[in-house]
């Protein structure tokens, strides 16, 4: 299969033979990753009579399943599934959320009756029972009057200790100009442990930054081994493999497949700062967000996605994007789920957004036996899980933490993000992407004329929110989409979904 078809075979599917359930693909049991703390594993078993699924931990590694009358299937994608269902059907209005804000939550997909393991990361299913999800278990609040200082030093013992149960091989860590993989370089050198390289690639889209300049000051100044790495100038083929190795569950986030043909993951343990950045300071929203949300889910939606006016530079046959008005009422829902914690805003974002989709793309661009996230180590997370609604004001308690923690490095900063230019030959290639795209694909409704002014509005501007307007990524993921509809192979377990 090619790298983009993303129509890889389930793990395993039961069907109804003539002796009762049996296997039809796959295999009867199987694992994937590595087990431990701070880990990333997926394992089934079916035996005979019951089939049990665990994605630890807490379902980060990204895994999906269909559900059908006395029939199950299980995959790493959405269209793995394709072939287990004789009628697969868009869900619009999950699909239609996605292209808006990025995000599907809980646990929909594109596909109506395809799910994402749960956050509990626990299923088991019979024929006779059907289908049972785990519940994972709320945090236990800290005291709101903890004093920051002595969160912050537990935070460093905690941190300490999490990195030192990583798997005993020397390290490959994506290294940026932010805070998270600075932690995680820092106290790997601290604990003696063999380092293979640092890896800092660069932005994509193209645009001026300090994050290469402050990585290589960084890695000179510990005297780590450091690459820097170029990025691919085409965007429309890197779209496509970014949705397929990703589940379909991410927009963002293409500039990490340059990473792809640089880490060995036979070889080394891949460090991933995973889960870290939103516990540690919550949602980048900031304060306001977080405590808009703990009085009203409404409130948290309006501040989190302001009067929405999208629509599709490009139109397809066979979907239509719904209004953000009549899906407003659905996001608020999705929202009022995690009302219940002391930070629901941070809960939503965990499970909706790194756990589906941070966690996807780790595991389809790193290799799941590779990952190492020690914020997933359960006492690390359920501590970060914690931490009063307070701390959630933006970065100064992660800052303080590194401080405490390294004070040798406390001169280089982080990584500025100031509004700047794409270059001029990124610019042009963008214009031939918008040409390839129209090349490559069917039931594609080209709006000439305002393809033309956008396209040239790049070219002129060349600013990163200008050349996100074109939407290159949204109609990138729903011709991919649509294409995987039209061309599913037609074998079944059974007639159709329950």
């Amino acid at each position: 299969m090619p790298a983009d078809s993303g129509t890889g075979q389930p793990l395993i599917a039961i069907g109804m033979g003539p002796n009762g359930a049996t296997v039809v693909a796959g295999e009867p049991s199987g694992h994937i990753g590595n087990s431990g703390p701070g880990c990333l594993s997926l394992s089934w078993h079916w035996d005979g009579e019951q089939l049990t699924v665990n994605s630890d931990p807490y379902g980060f590694f990204p895994a999906f399943y269909w559900s059908g009358e006395k029939v199950f299937a299980l995959g790493l994608d959405p269209a793995s599934l394709l072939g287990s269902i004789a009628t697969p059907q868009i869900d619009a209005v999950a699909l239609s959320i996605f292209l808006q804000t990025g995000v599907y939550f809980h646990d929909r997909t594109f596909l109506e009756d395809v799910r994402a393991v749960p956050d509990s990361g626990r299923i088991t299913w019979s024929p006779e029972s059907g289908l049972t999800l785990g519940r994972r278990s709320p945090p236990t609040t800290l005291d709101p009057d903890s004093d920051p200082a002595e969160l912050a030093e537990e935070y460093v013992r905690l941190w300490s200790r999490a990195m030192g149960m990583a798997p005993d091989q020397p390290a490959v860590i994506p290294l940026s100009g932010g805070r998270d993989s600075r932690m995680l370089l820092l106290e790997w050198l601290r604990q003696g442990r063999p380092i293979t390289r640092a890896i800092t690639v660069e932005h994509f889209p193209m645009r001026w930054s300090n994050d290469v300049e402050l990585a290589s000051l960084l890695a000179d100044r510990v005297g780590a081994p450091h690459d820097i790495i170029e990025q691919s100038t085409r965007l429309v083929s890197a779209e496509r493999t970014k949705n397929a190795i990703n589940g379909f569950s991410f927009l963002d986030g293409v500039w990490k497949l340059a990473l792809m043909p640089e880490i060995d993951s036979r070889a080394d343990v891949v460090l991933d700062g995973l889960a870290n950045d939103v516990l540690a300071r919550g949602n980048p929203a900031g304060l306001e967000a977080h405590l808009l949300h703990v009085e009203s889910a409404v409130a948290a939606v309006d501040y989190m996605y302001p009067s929405i006016q999208r629509d599709l530079l490009f139109q397809f046959d066979g979907f239509e994007l719904i209004p953000w008005q009549e899906l407003r009422d659905e996001v608020v829902r999705a929202f009022e789920g995690y009302r219940g914690g002391h930070n629901p805003l941070t809960e939503m974002t965990l499970w909706n957004r790194t756990r589906r989709q941070n966690a996807a793309q780790s595991v389809g661009i790193y290799r799941p036996g590779s990952v190492f996230a020690p914020a997933l180590e359960e006492e690390l997370f359920q501590f970060l899980r914690s931490l009063p609604l307070r701390l959630a004001k933006g970065k100064p308690f992660q800052d303080d933490v590194i401080r405490r923690a390294f004070p040798d490095v406390t001169g280089i900063g982080y990584e500025k993000k100031p509004p700047s230019k794409i270059p001029w030959g990124f610019r042009t290639l963008v214009v031939k992407d918008l040409l390839d795209l129209v090349r490559r694909t069917d039931g594609l409704n080209v709006q000439p004329l305002r393809t033309a002014i956008e396209a040239g509005k790049v070219v002129v501007s060349g600013t990163p929110a200008r050349f996100w307007r074109l939407d290159l990524s949204r109609t990138v993921y729903l011709s991919q989409v649509l294409e995987l509809l039209a061309g599913q192979p037609q074998t079944h377990t059974s007639e159709g979904p329950a």
